[in-house]
């Protein structure tokens, strides 16, 4: 849990401080704490070479498979509220901004 809020809360910040809008901020958060494939070959050759142990291990990749698991969900979740457009005069939904129905 740790670890996961210390990914979201900077990359929050950051993106925002780039200017972007806050359920924008709020995705590109969520996809930095995406690691799947990419963690699983790391910890594959941490096991390997002595650097983690067996029980570490496991517990990472649980890790790995759990945050992975939760991105789609939690996208799917900071997608489908409301966007205030930038003069602020309407909300509109991100499908209704693609012109999906």
């Amino acid at each position: 849990m740790i670890a996961t809020l210390g990914k979201l809360i900077p990359a929050y910040a950051a993106v925002r401080l780039g200017g972007l809008r806050r359920q924008d901020a709020a995705t590109v958060a969520a996809l930095v704490d995406t690691r799947g494939l990419s963690e699983l070959i790391a910890l594959n050759a941490e096991l390997t070479s002595g650097i983690i142990g067996r029980q570490h291990y496991t517990i990472f990749v649980l890790m790995a498979f759990a945050t992975t698991a939760l991105t789609s969900p939690l996208l799917a979740l900071l997608r489908s509220r409301p966007v205030t457009s930038p003069d602020n005069r309407h909300a509109t939904t991100p499908s209704s901004q693609q012109g999906d129905s």
